[in-house]
């Protein structure tokens, strides 16, 4: 068999390119690989020789802080409520008199007048709960017995049973029709509610002084 020389050559060549290959290929292995193995053990070596500080403590982040203790709910404390106390009612008189007795009957008013001397007031009390209303007329003026035109004039008072110093309004009315009006100021009250006294007044005027007495 004829083999050419370039041929051979070819062979030859190829033959010599793939060893130069294989040869770089490994060197090129082998250098990073210790390449590789120098960076670990300086990044050992560079750690080992560094010291170990101490763990420093976790700074607590917002939401790692202890949270503020609850407010303490506050119980009302009741109020206690006063019971209301009854309070007694006011004594009332009956239709026949006051705390002191009766007055409901016939009564004469003797007034001490400066103008004409004593009049006497005669006539009836009529009780309305502790009010006495007296309704009355002349029976005597200056000592005497009144003429008929006096015994026509009439006396009217309300004033409250067994109360001294009080003041009530009083009315008399002649036989001719003749009004006038004034004060009768009561000073002071029996305790059996049988008599009483104080003083007839008008305009401001003191007309006399009176005594009640029931018959």
């Amino acid at each position: 068999m004829n083999v050419r020389p370039a041929t051979v050559a070819v062979f030859v060549a190829i033959v010599v390119i793939g060893f130069a290959v294989g040869a770089w290929l490994a060197a090129a292995t082998r250098s990073s690989g210790e390449r590789t193995t120098t960076a670990t053990a300086v990044a050992v070596h560079t750690a080992a020789a560094q010291p170990v500080r101490p763990a420093e403590p976790a700074t607590p982040r917002p939401t790692d802080r202890p949270a503020a203790p609850a407010a303490a709910t506050t119980v009302p404390t009741a109020i206690p409520v006063a019971t209301p106390t009854a309070t007694p009612l006011a004594v009332k008189t009956t239709a026949t008199g006051s705390l002191g007795g009766p007055v409901q009957g016939t009564w004469d008013v003797e007034e001490a007048t400066v103008q004409v001397g004593t009049i006497v007031w005669h006539g009836d009390v009529v009780a309305r709960g502790n009010t006495m209303v007296f309704d009355g007329h002349k029976q005597s003026v200056g000592g005497r017995s009144a003429v008929p035109c006096e015994r026509r004039t009439a006396l009217h008072a309300e004033l409250a049973a067994g109360v001294s110093n009080q003041t009530v309004p009083y009315r008399e009315v002649n036989c001719e029709g003749s009004a006038a009006s004034g004060e009768m100021r009561v000073t002071g009250f029996a305790a059996d509610n049988r008599s009483f006294s104080g003083s007839f007044w008008q305009g401001g005027t003191k007309l006399g002084d009176f005594t009640a007495q029931k018959r």
